[in-house]
């Protein structure tokens, strides 16, 4: 008896927790930014590794960057990556895709990542409750949009590694 209570209490807790992840958010929410520190780092060399970086990693049907101001330290691109799925959402969103825009402002030992313009992309076979069978739709729910910002997010910090490999590699 005691277990089927804890059966259902969990079944409810977990309930609950997927709830909180369908809660609508605001266009307002769906831009957001962080500073990165590069210590070491002048802006020249910082803005080539991001640029590098961004070159190789978004994919887009067109040129990804489209403002590349090397002395204003303003770079802006627009990109797509995979949705970033965990678990058993990979099962229905393993081929969606994220759509955004990308501004990089660029000091020396530190640059800014601001995101906006959110789009997912979800195919026919699944577009979900919310989202439009093969279009482009603002993210709508608070977990689409948590994982798509700890993703984009995450940019910053490959470009810091980025950084940290091209100085190891010119002391070859």
């Amino acid at each position: 008896m005691a277990k089927r209570y804890l059966v259902i209490s969990a079944v409810i807790f977990m309930f609950i927790g997927g709830c909180a992840s369908l809660d609508r958010v605001s266009r307002e929410d769906q831009s957001f930014m962080k500073v990165f520190d590069a210590a070491g780092f002048e802006k020249d060399k910082i803005f080539d590794a991001a640029e590098i970086w961004i070159t190789d990693n978004l994919r887009s049907p067109k040129a990804v960057i489209e403002v590349d101001d090397r002395s204003r330290g303003v770079m802006i691109a627009k990109g797509k990556v995979r949705y970033p799925c965990e678990g058993l959402s990979c099962i229905s969103k393993n081929d969606w895709e994220v759509g955004f825009t990308m501004r990089l402002d660029v000091k020396s030992e530190k640059f800014r990542l601001i995101f906006n313009e959110l789009k997912i992309f979800c195919p026919e076979k699944d577009p979900g409750v919310y989202y439009q069978q093969d279009q482009m739709s603002p993210p709508v729910t608070r977990g689409d949009l948590d994982a798509i910002k700890a993703e984009l997010l995450n940019f910053g910090d490959r470009i810091v590694k980025q950084l940290k490999n091209a100085r190891a590699q010119n002391d070859w």
